[in-house]
């Protein structure tokens, strides 16, 4: 049934097997006002037969139901009228796999249900699952499928001038349409590059599998970042999520991982700010900066802080991306800032040795 205060707010539909959590979850979005679930199903099949009726702005789905699953049901939905979907479920290590498989189907977010069924105002689950949901409403599911299915392309427009100092570390923070974004990103970077660490935001216990799905498409190793690591050319690092990610600069030019929890960050832990921020302190003009397609604005003043460091910093442009939040922010703060497309900004990464070898010819 659709109350009164659904039709003047945000419509949600939820789709989950458990009336314990459905239960739970229409509660804590009623708290936040200006969205209501709609409508709930325990099932795909029933949550088709109700969307043919009345189609909702946003669908939460359990990506592990029986009879239909929710993959299925995902693939449905985007075939017929591409609409936000973010993944909510209890994630084993099989629905992990199920969820990452579903941001690669046309799913905008993913967060663990509520482990509280009573969580109430202040839970970080619960206020985790408001925000996500809000800011999921805002995006715009058809424009972020084609995006995401579009190939990493090069525009032929000149890509920015060189550093002529020699990159120690790149630093890569992304958010919402992250996964399959690094996937093309990484996938076209070609070798040799200095080491890469990334920030995406995930919940936790994520991380690891992303790493082992980008390791197995890209020439880079990639792996989850760990406390005392030391960073090696050639390698890829995803800090690991509930975790803040920083770099030490050590003797003999080394730079190792400090990794250790900490309080959020613009609502994040691991935050783009808080690598950012240990990338201006420690590597100055060494470090080179690339904020992606993301929401909110963690990253922005970090990448206005290398900039004023001496770094290279870079933005994606809004063309390709999934939601521009995170880049927009940014060059609100460093209008200067170059916003190249997935392919450009794999082109300049790859060709980053390159343009120290030239520098130092002229040089010498």
């Amino acid at each position: 049934m659709v109350s009164t205060r659904a039709r003047q707010g945000r419509r949600v539909l939820l789709v989950h097997e458990s009336a314990q959590v459905r239960t739970s979850i229409r509660r804590i979005l009623a708290e936040e006002g200006a969205i209501a679930v709609f409508d709930e199903a325990p099932d795909a099949y029933t949550a088709w037969e109700r969307m043919r009726l009345c189609w909702p702005d946003l669908v939460i789905l359990d990506v592990a139901m029986e009879h239909m699953d929710g993959m299925s049901f995902l693939r449905q939905i985007m075939r017929k009228r591409p609409t936000p979907v973010v993944i909510c479920s209890a994630f084993t290590e099989r629905n992990k796999q199920l969820a990452l498989e579903a941001l690669n189907n046309g799913a905008i977010a993913m967060i663990y249900r509520p482990a509280a069924l009573d969580a109430g105002l202040g839970d970080p689950q619960a206020e985790d699952l408001r925000r996500t949901v809000r800011e999921c409403l805002d995006v715009d599911a058809d424009r972020a499928r084609e995006v995401q299915r579009r190939p990493a392309s090069r525009s032929g427009r000149p890509l920015p001038m060189r550093n002529r100092h020699s990159a120690a570390v790149i630093g890569i923070g992304i958010s919402t349409g992250g996964p399959r974004t690094l996937a093309k990103l990484l996938r076209d970077i070609q070798l040799p590059v200095p080491p890469i660490v990334i920030v995406q935001h995930m919940p936790n216990g994520f991380t690891a599998p992303l790493a082992e799905r980008l390791d197995r498409v890209s020439a880079l190793t990639v792996q989850e970042a760990a406390h005392g690591m030391v960073l090696q050319a050639n390698h890829a690092y995803i800090a690991p999520a509930g975790l803040h990610t920083r770099l030490r600069r050590r003797a003999g030019d080394r730079v190792t991982f400090e990794v250790e929890s900490g309080v959020r960050v613009r609502h994040h832990m691991p935050s783009v700010d808080v690598l950012f921020d240990s990338m201006a302190d420690q590597l100055r003009a060494r470090a080179v900066g690339v904020l992606m397609t993301g929401m909110g604005d963690d990253g922005a003043r970090g990448i206005e802080r290398l900039h004023a460091r001496g770094a290279t910093t870079l933005v994606q442009d809004e063309a390709s991306c999934v939601v521009f939040g995170m880049p927009k922010a940014a060059l609100a703060r460093h209008p200067r800032c170059p916003a190249l497309s997935v392919g450009e900004i794999a082109t300049y990464l790859s060709n980053l040795r390159r343009y120290e070898r030239e520098a130092l010819r002229e040089a010498g």
